[in-house]
């Protein structure tokens, strides 16, 4: 039988979005140690990580390739979201509670 520890402990990864033209996929990874973004070249190649929060996140690529960033923080339960450049850089927040 399987050790349970270990299972809960695979890493991950799970595909969220294409860019517009099919390039690039925007692809989730828990293997940091916790969920952030990647982006991947549709025909091959390395994942390069665009984000590197202390939460974890969600996205998708938008049309003009920025990324959309949902962040749940500290698990409140309130998602905020965040504009990011698909070359990665500080995320700008765009929605917030008073």
């Amino acid at each position: 039988m399987t050790d349970l520890r270990a299972l809960l402990e695979l890493r991950q990864a799970w595909p969220l979005s294409f860019s517009a033209d099919g390039a690039t996929l925007l692809v989730a990874s828990d293997v940091p140690g916790t969920r952030q973004l990647f982006l991947v070249p549709s025909r091959g190649g390395e994942p390069r990580q665009v984000t590197d929060l202390a939460e974890p996140v969600d996205g998708q690529l938008l049309a003009d390739g920025r990324i959309l960033l949902a962040i749940d923080e500290g698990g409140n339960e309130r998602t905020q979201l965040f504009l990011v450049p698909s070359r990665g850089g500080e995320p700008r927040q765009v929605t917030g509670f008073a």
